[in-house]
């Protein structure tokens, strides 16, 4: 009975370890701001500016991935020398399955990393909205930075903890908040501050036509 360990491939081991890092520094700008602001601590606009990397950090995830499948996948080379008896040259059985069994479970955990932006806008929808009432007023926040729904939730949730809101619109594209609030003194600013408290530049825009 052959008790000899499966041979480890030391290059095909660093490039999928090297995808996953990659994959994880990829999706900091979107799952970094929605974990800080649900805890309610700062910096998360911050970690927006890692969004300028991501197209090139997916693109070295993709390039060390394709390269441990070439080494998971590759015909071996036989040896000159192996060309009799048992020493024939052949991939080690045990090492060939675990091998490629770590190879697709790291390309699914790669897979989830890159299309975090995707599920979190999915997952993390907006609560469906309750009317306003007629005496609430509308105001507008334009928010920096602001590029997914990682980042529209936390925000949502910082204008919510300050109470009074009665409606919290987040829109995207346009990197605006418009929120129905109670004609309050000073609530207004409360809401711009504790988006700037998370780290995204905002400021009020206006107040919109009923």
């Amino acid at each position: 009975m052959d008790s000899t360990q499966p041979p480890t491939d030391p290059a095909r081991t660093g490039s999928l370890l090297g995808a996953v890092l990659g994959a994880i520094a990829a999706s900091v700008c979107c799952v970094g701001p929605l974990l800080l602001g649900l805890l309610g601590l700062g910096g998360a606009g911050t970690l927006v500016a890692l969004t300028a990397w991501r197209p090139y950090l997916l693109a070295g995830t993709v390039v060390l991935l394709g390269f441990g499948f070439w080494r998971t996948y590759r015909r071996p080379a036989v040896p000159p020398a192996a060309v009799a008896g048992d020493a024939c040259g052949c991939e080690h059985p045990r090492a060939s399955r675990s091998g490629r069994a770590v190879l697709w479970g790291t390309t699914a955990l790669v897979a989830a990393f890159a299309l975090s932006p995707a599920l979190i806008g999915a997952v993390a929808r907006a609560p469906a909205a309750s009317p306003a009432s007629a005496a609430s007023v509308a105001d507008v926040i334009l928010v920096e930075g602001m590029d997914c729904e990682g980042c529209a939730v936390p925000i949502r949730h910082a204008i919510e903890r300050v109470g009074g809101a009665e409606r919290v619109d987040v829109e995207v594209a346009t990197k605006r908040v418009t929120v129905r609030h109670a004609p309050r003194t000073g609530l207004l600013a409360r809401y711009v501050a504790a988006v700037n408290q998370l780290g995204y530049p905002a400021r009020a825009e206006g107040r919109r036509a009923p």
